[in-house]
């Protein structure tokens, strides 16, 4: 549940600090509040669930400290962080790891489906491993988000060929058949697994011992990426539903 925050029945509007006592608090910091629940109507006759607050205690306080590390996952396209109505927003590549995901940046954010450093380049799909730092920010809609300046970055050694910089394909390759909105699979050995993806990184199909065709026709259009796998050995690659 989210609640309006109010003092002396008046909501606190706005965005900077909030003094209760002697503390002093800010968005992204988390705190244990005592008070009570009411009501609020506003001037379109709206109600608000709101919490009065009597007393305040910081718990955590919110830190942009950057952190240094070697993050490793895989990339995708995400929503813009600075857009303020989050309905079909403008996209920046992320970085998806198992515990996080992390809006990607180079003294700046990136475009939608790719990162290039010198001779390097990855793109959305790509299993990379990235050397930076992490810092905390707060988008337009009081959402705390996680940004990753990048220093280096390499895909991971079962996605690249000797040159370090192209896929392997050693599993096989995926097209899309649109008259038959299923897709096939071309390669010499069977691999043991196949999986799609949407451009955020979401699952949306995950086969076992798949064949030569699989039907994606309940899939959502769009850019798909799929992912090989069998023999130890990972490949992937992208097509249009």
């Amino acid at each position: 549940m989210v609640y309006v925050l109010t003092n002396d029945s008046v909501p606190l509007f706005g965005s900077g600090n909030f003094e209760a006592a002697v503390q002093t608090c800010s968005i992204g910091d988390s705190v244990e509040i005592s008070g009570y629940i009411h009501t609020l109507i506003d001037d379109n006759t709206l109600t608000f669930p709101a919490l009065e607050i009597e007393s305040l205690n910081i718990l955590a306080s919110f830190s942009s400290e950057k952190i240094p590390g070697t993050y490793t996952g895989t990339l995708v396209s995400i929503p813009n962080p600075a857009m303020e109505i989050p309905v079909m927003p403008r996209l920046v590549v992320g970085l998806k790891c198992d515990d996080n995901q992390y809006v990607l940046s180079k003294k700046g954010w990136l475009g939608d489906n790719y990162v290039e450093m010198g001779e390097v380049r990855c793109e959305v799909g790509d299993s990379v491993e990235i050397k930076g730092e992490v810092s905390t920010h707060i988008d337009l809609l009081n959402r705390i988000y996680f940004e990753l300046e990048i220093d280096t970055i390499r895909k991971n050694e079962k996605d690249v060929d000797s040159t370090g910089n192209g896929p392997l394909h050693e599993i096989g390759e995926v097209r899309y058949d649109a008259s038959s909105h299923n897709i096939v699979i071309e390669c010499d050995v069977s691999p043991n697994m196949i999986e799609v993806f949407d451009a955020q990184g979401r699952c949306m199909l995950r086969v076992t011992y798949p064949g030569k065709r699989v039907s994606v026709a309940r899939l959502p259009q769009g850019l798909c990426i799929y992912r090989l796998s069998g023999n130890g050995i990972v490949c992937s690659g992208k097509f249009v539903r």
